[in-house]
């Protein structure tokens, strides 16, 4: 991945920014499941933008694009990696972790990728 610290600045500011947004009167916990609320409605989206591109709707057709389902995608990965910074102080570190959990089940599987 291109310049991994500057995306991993750009997720934690997000996160913060996130974070910010929320008045001052909710608990913590409210704060939290917020966070993966947000994460539920992206994935909604997928399913919104694949059932657009394969004309599940009858009477619409098919109404979107792959690309569309792909932008919804990584709206979910972006939404799971803020709220793994919200969860760890938004110190930039959830594409390191990103990596060290993408090795970890990978040794698992048993795949093994020269670098």
């Amino acid at each position: 991945m291109k310049n991994d610290t500057l995306t991993a600045a750009r997720l934690a500011a997000f996160s913060e920014f996130i974070d910010s947004g929320y008045p001052d009167t909710l608990s913590p916990e409210t704060v939290d499941r917020r966070r993966f609320g947000k994460i539920t409605k992206e994935n909604g989206e997928v399913s919104d933008a694949y059932d657009a591109m394969v004309g599940e709707n009858f009477r619409k057709g098919a109404t979107g694009s792959l690309d569309d389902v792909l932008h919804e995608l990584l709206d979910v990965a972006m939404a799971s990696l803020a709220a793994y910074e919200h969860f760890t102080g938004n110190l930039g570190r959830a594409l390191v972790a990103l990596d060290a959990h993408v090795g970890q089940v990978a040794a698992r599987a048993g795949i093994e990728v020269d670098a």
